[in-house]
């Protein structure tokens, strides 16, 4: 709703994150949902629509941080690679975003390695927790970047970094 009021101006600045949330139980009692023979196409097309209907003419990134990294649509496809397909296709201009966390699961790689290239090149690498604790060992940390950059041939020039520092909402000072 933010987005849909933002004013030209400032339109132009902004390169959102769109998280899409996974199927929870709540959402599964929908009824949209209970009458669906494919709950996970519907939900993620319902609000994958939403985002398109919001933000369709600018560049936006898209993450599923919250799938488990090996799900999937009951086409097949991999959540994040049917997530972009699906924006593309209305004619989103979607940053796919690559999760260090998620890395190590091979169904996640070979899921990002079938969303084709933008036009740009353009990536987002996801750092997290995970990362912070690995860049304490440079090297495991530096291979793993390098594994990302070569496996998807991408061109780090064209990447972006997103740290994640999680919900840091909570009182951890007490």
């Amino acid at each position: 709703e933010a987005l849909r009021n933002v004013d030209e101006s400032t339109a132009c600045r902004v390169l959102p994150l769109f998280e899409i949330g996974r199927l929870t139980d709540a959402i599964r009692q929908r009824q949209y949902i209970l009458k669906s023979r494919t709950p996970v196409i519907t939900h993620l097309n319902r609000v994958l629509n939403a985002v398109g209907n919001t933000w369709l003419d600018r560049p936006a990134m898209v993450d599923g941080y919250q799938w488990p990294p090996d799900a999937r649509a009951e086409n097949g496809d991999q959540v994040i690679a049917y997530m972009v397909a699906r924006l593309r296709v209305m004619g989103a201009s979607i940053i796919p975003i690559v999760g260090y966390d998620r890395w190590g699961n091979t169904e996640y790689r070979l899921g990002l390695k079938t969303i084709p290239a933008r036009d740009d090149g353009h990536y987002c690498l996801r750092l997290d927790s995970s990362a912070v604790e690995d860049a304490a060992e440079p090297e495991h940390f530096q291979d793993t970047i390098g594994d990302i950059i070569d496996e998807l041939e991408l061109d780090p020039t064209h990447c972006s970094a997103l740290l994640d520092f999680a919900d840091i909402s909570t009182d951890t000072m007490s």
